[in-house]
Parts: C-alpha cells; structure tokens; sequence
C-alpha cells in the first residue's frame, strides 16, 4: 500500500509559519507510512501558486491513495490518525465541503451531476479510483470565467469540483469532525499583505497565532 502526502510551497511562501506546519505534516506522514512532498517548484505558468497542487496528477500515479495538506494546516503528528485506514477507495473525502453554486457560473457538468456539493482544497485524500480529481485543466483564462468575479485564486477549487462533477466522483466527509488539526487560513491575509490590500492580521500576528494553537493543542515545535 504506498501512499504519499503533499503540500504547496511554492517561492519559499511565508517561511516562518511554514517552518512550524511543515515539520509537523512530516512526521505525520512518517508515522502513517507515507512519502512526503512538499511541491515547490511552479510547472503551470501564469497559473495561482495555490494551482500547483495539480502536480498531484503526475507525481501520485503509482500511490494507492494521495493526501493533500495546505501549508497552513497544524496537524498533531502523533495523534491524528491515518484517515485512509478502512475507507473506501471509491470516494473522495474530504475537510470541507462548499456549494459550487455559490461560487461559480452555470457549467454543464455542474448541471449534470445535479448535486450542488463540492469541496475545499485544504484537505483532502483520494485513491486510485478517485486520481481523476487531479487531472488539470486549460487555459486559465476559460478556467476565471466560470468563478464569481474571475478571482484566480478559485480556479483551483474550481478545476477540483467540475472534476467531481465531471467525473461522477462520490464526496465524503472524514477528517470535519477531526480535533487533531487546525486550518490557520492565513493565505488570504497573507497575499493582501504584498498586494497593498486591507487585512486582518500582520505575518507576525499569523505565526504568534499559529504557536499558541499548537500550544493549546499540546504539540510541541519540531527543530
């Protein structure tokens, strides 16, 4: 059974937080037999950073499931369990889910399938029956114009859910419910910082934020 874990980084992205999650996602997927990639080299030009978790297309073809993390995750590597553990390989499961209608334009796939569900892509496990979910999609320019105000940044949840939708993919909720993680969803914040834009917390404010919840959560900092 190989199974991999991955997470984007793409241009050394917000080094100091990610120098508290990503040790942390490591020795995660050490404890559950799983390879770890962090993908920080960009293969699709003019392309969102957050679109490079794609690569999954090529890099999990041979991994009976793939697990993608975002960077911003805190994850307790001892006791978060191994979600692919007696799951079923013929759905997609995932940490959150959202309604394609309330993000995106009319497509035909999305009418087709008939079920306004969807997902985020914070976190999510597929299997080999479920790899379609990654196949990417062309140019970016058509991709912006099925998302509310072309924001690229949801081209990425966009290419995810009309691949569900396209592909008849199952959805089911494994890790919602789970206390052993805790999305910081600092990326929004983040990226307004550089682009001049209002935001709520400084990087400065994001990582003291970040080690009091693994404090809380008991986790201590790997060097």
């Amino acid at each position: 059974m190989r199974k991999a874990v991955y997470t984007v980084s793409i241009n050394n992205w917000f080094p100091e937080l990610c120098a508290l999650t990503l040790p942390l996602i490591k020795k995660w997927s050490e404890k559950i037999g799983a390879d770890f990639h962090i993908i920080s080299e960009a293969k699709f030009p003019n392309f969102p950073p957050n679109y490079e978790k794609f690569q999954i297309a090529e890099l999990g073809q041979q991994c009976d499931w793939n697990i993608f993390i975002d960077a911003d995750v805190i994850v307790d590597p001892v006791k978060m369990p191994d979600f692919t553990e007696n799951s079923d390989p013929t759905f997609v499961y995932y940490e959150s889910a959202l309604r394609p209608s309330q993000y995106y334009k009319k497509h035909p796939y999305f009418e087709r399938y008939g079920v306004d569900l969807g997902v985020s892509d914070c976190f999510l496990i597929t299997s080999q029956f479920t790899h379609d979910i990654w196949q990417p999609l062309n140019p970016l320019s058509e991709l912006k114009k099925y998302c509310f105000e072309e924001n690229e940044r949801l081209v990425s949840e966009f290419n995810l859910n009309l691949n569900i939708a396209r592909y008849g993919l199952k959805l089911a909720s494994k890790m919602s419910t789970d206390k052993y993680h805790f999305h910081l969803q600092t990326t929004d914040d983040y990226n307004r910082e550089y682009a001049g834009g209002p935001k709520t917390l400084t990087r400065e404010e994001h990582v003291e934020r970040a080690k009091a919840k693994m404090n809380e959560m008991g986790i201590e900092q790997i060097p």
